[in-house]
């Protein structure tokens, strides 16, 4: 079986180079879908077999280094290699855009790219590639000074984001190692971060910023394994991941009701001091427009739903948008005020964002990084196989790069979601089942 693995670990390095470097006449999508399932499926075959070398006690320092060197090059390969590369998401070019116009005293929660075309800081290379140009900005504060810290780095390039994100990308690294430490987890488990494509692809090639949340979500959830109250440290890590992404107020509830007496008050003291501080530059220009392009976001935007696109089908878009929110929230709130797993926030708020994930109307593959740390906790295999099937969705560009015109193949987004949801089933009967003969 080590062999196998080391056969494995080798031959993604070929696939990762088909994956960055794009045919001549330009990206072609139906390649990235099948090499990107390709690499998925040697990620699952190698973490099985790691699993059971480590089970039966035949795993070494020796096979562990392969792994990490493996891990090692498939990143550099991967930012080399995409330097430019964004066929993808054009995502990047906003994130760099809003930085430029930070770092030159504008704030971005009032003025759109489009209002900015005048403004003499329009550039040839960045401008005119920002997506939505005629939407301010929809990303929290401390997303907004990394991006501004990324242009004072690369100026009108990507590079400067890419490196901020590498550096993300190795402290979320050591942030889940350290996670798997304290929860006293096998080490193979380390492995299902190390080597996600998932994270290799949205973070290292495609430049999403949800990797920035990643080291203090994963620190946080180190905090709270250990069960003991620091509520102030964990209200501050909250606080810098809601400031990525507003994901975070999520998980507020949960930890809220998690904290007994007075750190409850210490927990949402330094959550709300921390959050405030943050805000507070750009409140006092942006007044209610604070929030900029989020609330178009909530009532619009619709990419890669499930039950979401069911009931769009038979209640159309607003009442299933309504139904999907309510549902939503009530989910929510039963997984924060459940006392069946009452010392067990992290559970809850596992349960939560899965809630979301099959809930939005939007799920872009990049938002199930969020599901990583919790994954590697509870060895999830539903949710471990979507992180790769999810990369299905963008079967939606097949011809986009042409014609401008995304076209939906329903039996792709078929195989993405049924082997999810048929685990989750599975799961959840087989979960009955030893708690029913646990019982006995």
């Amino acid at each position: 079986m080590r062999i196998t693995l080391v056969a494995l670990g080798l031959l993604l390095i070929p696939l990762y180079l088909l994956l960055v470097y794009p045919a001549e006449e330009g990206p072609d999508i139906a390649r990235f879908l099948l090499v990107s399932q390709i690499i998925f499926f040697a990620y699952l075959v190698i973490i099985f077999i790691y699993r059971r070398l480590s089970v039966d006690g035949a795993s070494s320092r020796n096979l562990w280094s392969f792994m990490i060197a493996v891990a090692v090059v498939v990143r550099v390969i991967v930012v080399v290699g995409s330097a430019e590369q964004t066929y993808l998401s054009d995502d990047v070019y906003r994130y760099v855009w809003e930085g430029k116009i930070i770092s030159n005293g504008y704030n971005p929660y009032l003025l759109s790219p489009e209002d900015m075309e005048d403004s003499g800081l329009a550039d040839t290379t960045i401008h005119p590639r920002i997506n939505h140009a005629w939407l301010p900005t929809i990303y929290p504060p401390l997303s907004q000074y990394l991006f501004a810290t990324a242009y004072l780095i690369g100026g009108d390039s990507v590079w400067g984001f890419k490196l901020i994100s590498l550096l993300f990308e190795l402290l979320a690294a050591l942030a889940v190692y350290g996670l798997v430490r304290t929860a006293h987890l096998p080490p193979w488990t380390f492995m299902i971060y190390l080597l996600s494509p998932l994270v290799i692809i949205e973070f290292l090639m495609s430049n999403h910023l949800d990797i920035f949340a990643l080291p203090f979500l994963a620190v946080m959830l180190s905090y709270l394994v250990r069960q003991r109250p620091m509520p102030v440290t964990v209200g501050t890590l909250l606080a810098l991941v809601t400031l990525v992404k507003l994901y975070g107020l999520f998980f507020l509830p949960v930890l809220l009701i998690h904290f007994p007496g007075k750190d409850k008050i210490r927990f949402l003291l330094s959550f709300a001091l921390v959050v405030s501080v943050f805000y507070l530059p750009f409140l006092v220009t942006s007044g209610r427009e604070l929030f900029g392009s989020l609330w178009i976001y909530l009532g619009t935007w619709q990419y890669n739903g499930s039950v979401f696109q069911l009931a769009r089908t038979f209640l159309g878009e607003n009442v299933a948008r309504i139904a999907c929110a309510v549902i939503f929230v009530g989910a929510a709130g039963l997984a924060s005020l459940s006392r069946r797993k009452a010392r067990d926030p992290i559970h809850r708020m596992f349960l939560i964002f899965g809630d979301y994930v099959m809930l939005t109307p939007a799920l872009f593959p990049w938002y199930l990084v969020w599901t990583v740390p919790f994954i590697v906790l509870y060895r999830n295999l539903a949710f471990l196989i979507l992180s790769g099937t999810v990369f299905l969705s963008y079967h939606v560009l097949i011809g986009y790069h042409q014609t401008g015109v995304w076209v939906e193949y329903p039996l792709l987004r078929i195989a993405e979601y049924v082997p999810f949801y048929g685990l989750l089933v599975y799961q959840f009967f087989a979960r009955r089942k030893a708690s029913r003969e646990s019982a006995i």
